[in-house]
């Protein structure tokens, strides 16, 4: 089926280093899969891909303060792929490059 893994799977696990701070690790896995528009299966099938990801969780009273590193190798996948009918040549589309984001959670 185009645009639909082979599989998905994902694994966490988180380590609390004191009463207010904790580390989580992700990996995702995504098996390989048809160009989205390869309802045929004409097409080269796009690999299966793994991502790990990294999150930093502070607490403070009512306060967390997290950062989150996704995609912390800075692996290369393709996100999804399309395949030119006319041209017959395959597009493939990047996924996110490694993502950093902090920030701030209250709770009221």
């Amino acid at each position: 089926i185009a645009n639909i893994p082979d599989y998905v799977a994902r694994l966490s696990a988180t380590y609390r280093l004191s009463s207010q701070l904790e580390l989580t690790v992700l990996g995702r896995q995504q098996g390989a899969f048809a160009p989205i528009n390869d309802f045929a299966g004409t097409g080269r099938r796009i690999d299966a891909y793994t991502l790990w990801d990294a999150i930093v969780n502070y607490q403070l009273g009512t306060m967390q303060m997290y950062a989150k590193v996704e995609n912390a190798l800075d692996q290369l996948y393709p996100a999804y792929s399309a395949y030119g009918y006319n041209t017959g040549n395959q597009t493939y589309y990047p996924g996110n490059r490694r993502t950093i984001s902090v920030g701030v959670k209250l709770a009221l």
